[in-house]
């Protein structure tokens, strides 16, 4: 008769998987300063797939069999000690590193996955790339990604990038390239042809040592001439698991592509060039906010995403008003179908009227009932205060788990009466908000970290002017505020050679 096992060590190594994996994540890490057995469980994918999977973290998409448990691991290890250091007691100040980009330009510069630096050269013709992780690059030429054809006339605008984890667990990044043309005085038009070049990043060797571009789509279109020098024709790229949703401004075309096979001919949208709807897409269906101007009221619709595709239009099948208009929208929990009522779920982030961040719980019957034009279900939940005249929303990062972090900036002003004055203290302040989407509640909690801890050196780069924020949390969870600075300044007072600067919070 087989002796019964007296302590963990004795038991089999997948029973003790299955005990890790219901654990969180400072019990298994512990778990590997007690015996080999426990250790070797401690390293099963298995184990941090569930800690993944149960996680309120925020973080990207996954797990996905593509997924290694390291990067399972590595992902949510960042993530927790991101939300240590920064909401509790004392705070953690972040790290903080400078790069020399050899950016000569006050183009935007684009930081990729935390190694590469993506810039324009000067004569607007090239994309450079430098490895930030190979100290002897930073002092070398940087090599070129990409080179604009000979014989055109187009010089290159903009530069973009966007992380992807598609629903088929694939990461992937898009690298966006718009081209326009310069006129007598050498300034960028803000009408005529326009070409946007959509890439994707792929790393050369398993090693990660140099990447190149893969041309995946050429987009061409002309911009119309506004009659107004001062309107300059932005374009807003949205990027979901599944689409990419390319829309200029006073246009009257919105282009949505799939993210699966880019090289196909995008949807294209038309609409109002005066007041054009946004567009967010999730999983099951692409949503549209209108403004309404004249009621202050938005006209939320939703059409199955399916059908825009294979229609190659819009057609909502569900529409619902809210009061006040939206900014900012951004996902943070995907579409969830409920197996019993077949009633679609997707929970968004948003600015509401610019001074409140709202949650919006919207939910597609699956078989609409009543007025078509009032359809679709909409809570709003008021999450936090921003008022102008103490907060300005800079970053809300997309997610698609439930979980998000949002960067506040103070506002150097007050108001006295009627008047605005400024504050003494002009050094850059800034607040970070946590926001989880508690699934049974069906509401949003937060938590805040006011007037982070920021290192001295890099307040000062920042406060010095011309600094400019590049983003954070470009990857869900990374805990990453990058922002560039000028390196110097010259006669004419124009910022020449920038500097990137990274602070990390998961330190």
């Amino acid at each position: 008769m087989a002796s019964k096992p007296t302590s963990f060590d004795q038991l089999p190594h997948d029973v003790l998987v299955e005990l890790a994996a219901h654990l969180d994540i400072q019990d298994v890490l512990h778990l590997r300063q007690t015996s080999e057995q426990l250790r070797q469980a401690s390293y099963d994918r298995g184990v941090w797939s569930s800690l993944y999977r149960r996680s309120h973290l925020p973080r990207p998409r996954g797990p996905y069999p593509p997924q290694t448990r390291e990067e399972l691991e590595d992902t949510l290890i960042r993530s927790f000690t991101v939300r240590n250091n920064l909401f509790t007691t004392p705070m953690k100040a972040p790290s903080f590193h400078t790069y020399d980009v050899g950016q000569e330009t006050s183009a935007r510069l684009v930081l990729v996955g935390s190694r590469y630096a993506l810039t324009i050269d000067t004569s607007r013709t090239r994309i450079t790339c430098r490895d930030l992780k190979q100290e002897a690059v930073l002092d070398a030429t940087a090599s070129t990604l990409w080179q604009i054809e000979d014989g055109t006339e187009l010089r290159v605008f903009d530069l973009r990038h966007f992380d992807v984890m598609t629903y088929g667990g694939h990461k992937t990044t898009l690298v966006l390239v718009e081209q326009r043309e310069k006129d007598d005085r050498f300034l960028f038009r803000n009408y005529g042809p326009v070409r946007l070049d959509i890439f994707r990043l792929i790393e050369s060797e398993p090693s990660g040592a140099g990447v190149h571009l893969e041309n995946l789509c050429q987009h061409s279109l002309t911009l119309k001439n506004p009659q107004n020098p001062y309107i300059n024709h932005r374009l807003s790229v949205r990027a979901s698991p599944s689409t990419l949703l390319a829309q200029w401004e006073r246009e009257e075309n919105t282009f949505l592509w799939s993210i699966e096979d880019l090289s196909k001919e995008p949807v294209k949208f038309t609409h109002s060039p005066i007041v054009p709807p946004s567009y967010i897409a999730c999983r099951t269906h692409l949503f549209s906010f209108l403004l309404s101007v004249h009621l202050n009221v938005t006209i939320i619709a939703a059409a199955p995403l399916t059908e825009v595709f294979a229609q190659g239009s819009i057609h909502p099948t569900v529409r619902g008003m809210v009061r006040g208009h939206f900014s900012k929208i951004q996902m943070l929990r995907d579409a969830v179908v409920d197996p019993e009522t077949g009633t679609t779920e997707v929970i968004l982030s948003a600015l509401q009227t610019g001074q409140q961040i709202v949650i919006l719980r919207l939910r597609i019957p699956s078989k609409p009932t009543g007025h078509p034009q009032n359809n679709l279900l909409v809570d709003i939940q008021e999450l936090m205060a921003v008022p102008f005249t103490s907060r300005s929303v800079e970053f809300i990062s997309p997610s698609w788990t439930g979980s998000m972090r949002i960067l506040l900036s103070r506002v150097y002003m007050h108001v006295r009466g009627q008047e605005r004055v400024e504050r003494e203290d002009t050094r850059p302040r800034f607040d970070i908000v946590e926001v989880v989407w508690d699934e049974e509640k069906h509401q949003a909690r937060r938590s805040v970290s006011e007037d982070v801890s920021i290192p001295d050196e890099a307040l000062a780069k920042m406060d010095a002017g011309g600094s400019l924020l590049l983003s954070f949390e470009s990857e869900n969870g990374s805990g990453k505020l990058v922002f560039d600075y000028p390196a110097y300044v010259d006669d004419a007072g124009r910022s020449k050679k920038r500097i990137l600067g990274v602070l990390d919070f998961a330190v």
